[in-house]
């Protein structure tokens, strides 16, 4: 018969080689062998977290915690699972407490980095990559961390220069291109700028952030029917991302493209009803089609609002 030991060596090897259902089974066994085994809790608990079972999650890592309440991996895995579930100060505490517990481990700060920028502070996630940079001085993708953190705080040129020195140790480092033909859009660069997203693309065709990125600097630098195509290809990743699809639309339309615009535009309003310019280009699109006396109706509806697409419906019933 295995030991909780044993079952707990079977759950680790099934959880490293991605096998995430034996690996559950595997640290299940062991907790019926020993039901107050401290790792086989945190490690239900992390796999259970990469399953989205979230309840299930925070239920064996609050346990862990209970028997082992100085456990950093089951602070650091706490962390994370109350991050995803929306309860981000809650997370940071234990990933901070992660960190207090064990200021060198890298990871440990690289999660906290993770979690302060996913609440928006971006001083706090530069500060927490930093540290994580320190234990690591040549990890390339805490070096493009850092560098967004940074980006975030307005600080373009420490950002672009970390990006920049995470390629020269990682040429195919993606996030890194990606990173930097962002920040370089922001400053204006647009020649640079497409260079790097393009790079990025050359490494991975179906990065979302890439394309998109690229479609407005295709539509800064004027080059509309570049910038449709772009979002094209976007919408077919991704069909079920709104923002893209609603930007696809705005531009077929600027394409004279309106009748395609229009089906994306009653999808989307029907998604978002009360989306002003979802609404406002969905009445040009109607009105570009012939069913003005929908479209106006619109337009009488937007021009009650006080946005600004409220001004520009007022302007097409002028017309």
């Amino acid at each position: 018969m295995s030991t909780a030991a044993e079952q707990l060596e079977h759950g680790v090897k099934h959880h490293l080689a991605g096998r995430l259902d034996q690996a559950a089974a595997a640290y299940a066994a062991a907790l019926e062998l020993e039901p107050d085994n401290a790792s086989a809790h945190n490690n239900l608990g992390f796999v259970y977290g990469q399953q989205q079972r979230w309840q299930e999650a925070l239920r064996h890592l609050a346990r862990a915690l209970e028997l082992q309440p100085g456990m950093v991996t089951a602070h650091s895995n706490l962390g994370q699972v109350l991050v995803a579930c929306g309860r981000l100060e809650q997370g940071i505490a234990h990933l901070v407490t992660a960190t207090r517990l064990a200021p060198n481990e890298r990871q440990a700060w690289d999660q906290l980095g993770r979690a302060r920028l996913h609440l928006g502070d971006s001083e706090g996630a530069a500060h927490a990559w930093q540290q994580a940079l320190r234990l690591a001085p040549g990890d390339a993708r805490v070096m493009t961390r850092l560098g967004t953190a940074l980006a975030a705080g307005r600080r373009l040129d420490d950002a672009i220069d970390l990006f920049r020195r995470a390629i020269e140790l990682e040429p195919r480092q993606v996030d890194a291109w990606v990173q930097l033909g962002i920040v370089l859009f922001l400053r204006r660069d647009l020649g640079s700028a497409r260079d790097a997203l393009l790079q990025a693309l050359s490494l991975n065709p179906s990065d979302l952030s890439a394309l998109r990125h690229l479609g407005l600097v295709q539509l800064a630098c004027g080059e509309q029917r570049d910038a449709l195509q772009t979002f094209a290809a976007l919408h077919r990743l991704a069909p079920d991302h709104v923002d893209n699809r609603l930007d696809l639309a705005v531009l077929q339309l600027s394409q004279r493209e309106a009748q395609a615009a229009l089906a994306h535009l009653r999808d989307i309003v029907a998604a978002r009803p009360n989306d002003p310019r979802a609404r406002f280009y969905l009445a040009l699109a109607l009105r570009e089609t012939g069913a003005a006396e929908e479209a106006n109706a619109i337009f009488d509806a937007l021009a009650e609002g006080a946005d600004s697409y409220a001004e520009k419906a007022r302007q097409m019933l002028r017309k």
